[in-house]
């Protein structure tokens, strides 16, 4: 099994620069996609802040971003699994309003996750972890205490008071503590 990570794409970002999308666009066309291809990804996760403004998108950023990518890996066949970020969620302090949920409702292969959720990839068990908010704080230290995934990913940005993620896969195991 092999599977695509993405993370932190932010499309629209400064101001919808033409600059960064000219970017993105090179690293899809000459490393992403042909990697999917030759390699027979079918699965992909994205790890969250997939937009770049949690108040609002620029229209020409969105339809690029569906042209460039998610359309792209809906005629690829590719199953997307990804979770909200804190620059996706609108209110700081939950992620039931999120720009992902609201904007790709049209893709059926593409499963978005507010909520700390288990999944399964052929064998291995993955806890994905969205934006850590005051709404689902203890909602994820509950699944993160009582899961037996053995792979946690989660939206780079959390933040739990004093709280060790303990991130484990069949590749290696570390720790890290945050100290807020």
């Amino acid at each position: 099994m092999k599977v695509a990570i993405i993370t932190d794409q932010h499309f629209g970002c400064r101001k919808n620069s033409k600059i960064f999308h000219d970017y993105f666009l090179k690293f899809y066309n000459d490393v992403f996609f042909p990697t999917i291809e030759k390699e027979g990804i079918t699965t992909v996760i994205d790890m969250g802040d997939t937009f770049d403004s949690r108040k609002g998108i620029d229209f020409a950023a969105l339809a690029w971003s569906k042209v460039n990518y998610f359309d792209r890996l809906e005629k690829l066949g590719c199953t997307v699994h990804t979770i909200v970020g804190n620059h996706t969620a609108y209110y700081k302090n939950t992620n039931e309003v999120n720009a992902i949920d609201l904007l790709l409702r049209e893709y059926d292969n593409i499963h978005i996750y507010s909520e700390a959720t288990e999944i399964k990839v052929d064998n291995l068990d993955i806890l994905l972890v969205p934006w850590i908010n005051n709404e689902n704080e203890k909602t994820v230290i509950t699944a993160l205490m009582k899961t037996f995934s053995t792979t946690q990913m989660k939206e780079y940005n959390n933040k739990i008071n004093n709280f060790i993620f303990i991130a484990r896969s069949n590749i290696s195991n570390f720790v890290f503590e945050l100290k807020i």
